[in-house]
């Protein structure tokens, strides 16, 4: 917080905003020297043990690698390998002094998807365990980011733009490895979640994108970690992606490579042996040894106000002229980091072609501060990754006029040439995410007309189209059934103007599973005096972990916990409650909101007695009961 200054009854009012998103650090260098030590103490029984590690740095147009390795190992380009022929205590080091450079690659050109994708890089499309990019709710949003573009450097920097926007930093699910489907439903993750779907979206439009694992330093931990990113190959060149920290085209110098995957699963560090080995734990520590010199601005920015005099309650819209000088693109995260009030959005990412120039609006709020009825001046000012430091004055105070936030949003349209012409979106939602084939699955689809007017559109599913008209500024609710088939699907409704366009679509995936089925296999006693109680070992068959609910022949309810395959049971089995030489079971069981019920009948001989023991047996009943009465 600035200290205020009265001034000829001016005060200052600014106060620091701190920018809200994960970031490697506030000021970046053209080069750092950073030492990377990775480490690992074994404890070995065996006389053949192997410990091969592919996770380290190596050389490259970005990083220069002097590194020292203990004990001795066998070393190629891409592993070192450590052999121990004796039962002993080991410690691996393998110690890196990195000239770690800003990784801006200056793309001019982009070819265009389809891309003639050389065959050693076509490895990079295929879809992989965690990263699905044949999925249908994958493709379907990446053809929805990427619209009628086809540059590829444009379409990865909007991809990665989404990714950041959409998609939480949670660091609850670190060292999880979600899918990127499961990343593109919940919305939740860190940095191999982010990834994940970035290059699960890329490779589905065919662009060639690998997983890269590192390390970088965080300022939400204020120190070195493990860290994923991408890259992705537009024809000429690999261009760096970090959708975490919102480097798009190029990423800091922080940035260490350790290894190049087509999964975040690929094993960095691999053991064989025989006999019993503690690996011990596998860890990197990193350091900056010497920071070189910092990168230097990359654009030409210009601040002005729509009007520099507002009342207090005002929102001011701030004008930032952008221009970019180069022949290369320019992917510029700018952050407004000092201004009289909190904003909603502090932060924006500009795409700059080669000499292109732009316009980007950030909404000031002025408080309404009963110390600046006579007048207040506050600084604002704005920064970027590139070392960009903008600032300009604010006076403001009660006898000004006020702009309320819609007419500042009006002054933003209009000087942007862009008018807004609202949304209509759609969201659908399902009670259920795990079906059985052939089962009915009722859907319900919101759809919101955020715009002047009502609106005319066409609702399909599945390619049958139906037409509905949504009113203005209204909630438009369809629900409608569908019967699913038996294989894993995505679900689609699409919306559609009365031209066939799409405007949205809302997917929901659903997973197909066998309906659970238990049955009992065999009842090892057949027969049973009459008036005595038998235990009997019932064996069920089931074909998943489940609860049931077992009745016999109108005795006592009995609760199970079964496993996947067969499990014995020992259940009593009471002579007089059996009618006709036969056990009548039932089998109730639950999953989800569906209940399952499986009746069976077994032989089962009750053999007569005389009356005198009938008379015995029939005391020994009531003692029974007697004995088991709740």
């Amino acid at each position: 917080m600035k200290r205020s200054e009265i001034i000829f009854l001016i005060v200052s009012l600014s106060i620091i905003l701190f920018i809200s998103i994960v970031q490697a650090q506030d000021e970046y260098y053209k080069e750092l020297e950073i030492k990377v030590d990775i480490k690992n103490d074994i404890s070995s029984n065996s006389d053949n043990l192997k410990v091969n590690l592919t996770s380290f740095p190596k050389d490259d147009l970005f990083q220069k690698v002097e590194t020292e390795i203990s004990p001795k190992a066998t070393i190629s380009d891409e592993s070192i390998l450590f052999e121990f022929n004796e039962n002993g205590d080991y410690s691996i080091l393998v110690s890196s002094k990195v000239k770690s450079a800003l990784r801006f690659i200056m793309v001019k050109f982009s070819k265009e998807i389809p891309l003639d994708i050389p065959k050693e890089y076509k490895l990079y499309l295929l879809p992989t365990a965690n990263i699905n990019s044949n999925n249908e709710l994958i493709r379907i949003k990446a053809k929805n980011i990427a619209g009628n573009n086809k540059n590829i450097y444009e379409i990865s920097s909007d991809i990665a733009k989404f990714v950041k926007e959409n998609v939480e930093y949670d660091l609850s699910y670190a060292g999880q490895n979600k899918d990127s489907v499961w990343v593109l439903q919940n919305k939740k993750g860190v940095c191999s979640e982010f990834t994940s779907l970035f290059v699960a979206l890329c490779r589905s439009l065919g662009i060639p994108a690998r997983y890269v694992s590192g390390v970088v330093y965080s300022n939400i931990e204020d120190k070195f970690r493990e860290h994923a990113w991408a890259e992705i190959y537009d024809g000429y060149q690999w261009i760096p992606f970090d959708p975490t920290f919102g480097q798009y085209g190029w990423v800091d110098s922080t940035h260490v490579v350790l290894g190049y995957l087509t999964d975040p699963e690929e094993a960095s560090i691999s053991y064989s042996y025989t006999g019993e080995v503690d690996i011990g734990k596998f860890e990197i520590e990193t350091e900056i040894e010497k920071y070189n010199e910092k990168v230097s601005p990359l654009v030409e920015i210009e601040l002005n106000w729509y009007k520099d005099k507002v009342s207090l309650d005002s929102y001011a819209p701030l004008i930032v002229n952008v221009k970019n000088p180069n022949n290369f693109y320019v992917n510029l995260p700018l952050y407004i980091t000092q201004a009289p009030d909190k904003i909603e959005e502090n932060y924006k990412d500009v795409l700059l072609k080669p000499l292109e120039e732009k316009k980007v609006f950030f909404l000031i709020h002025i408080p309404n501060s009963r110390q600046c009825d006579f007048g207040c001046k506050s600084e604002i000012v704005l920064e970027s990754s590139f070392n960009d430091y903008e600032s300009i004055e604010l006076y403001f105070s009660s006898m000004q006029d006020k702009i309320t936030k819609e007419e500042a949003e009006k002054l933003i349209e209009e000087e942007s040439g862009e008018k807004n012409e609202g949304l209509i979106l759609m969201d659908c939602k399902s009670s259920k995410q795990t079906i059985y084939p052939y089962e009915d699955v009722e859907v319900n689809c919101v759809i919101s007309n955020q715009k002047e007017n009502d609106e005319e559109v066409l609702f399909c599913l599945n390619e049958d189209c139906k037409e509905l008209n949504v009113e203005k500024d209204s909630l438009t609710s369809k629900d409608f059934s569908v019967k699913i088939e038996e294989k894993p699907i995505a679900l689609c409704a699409e919306l559609r103007d009365r031209r066939g366009s799409l405007i949205d679509f809302s997917c929901l995936s659903f997973s197909i599973s066998e309906k659970p089925n238990v049955e009992i296999k065999n009842i090892d006693v057949k027969n049973v005096r009459y008036g005595d109680v038998v235990y009997g070992n019932f064996t069920f068959n089931s074909n998943r972990d489940i609860q049931i609910v077992l009745k016999i022949s109108n005795m006592e309810e009995y609760e199970i916990d079964l496993k996947k395959g067969l499990n014995v049971a020992k259940i009593p089995i009471k002579s007089w409650k059996i009618k006709d030489d036969l056990i009548k079971t039932e089998i109730i069981y639950k999953e989800e909101s569906n209940t399952y019920k499986n009746s069976q009948e077994f032989e089962f001989v009750v053999e007569d007695v005389s009356f005198l023991e009938k008379i015995f047996a029939w005391f020994k009943i009531l003692m029974f009961n007697f004995r088991f009465i709740d």
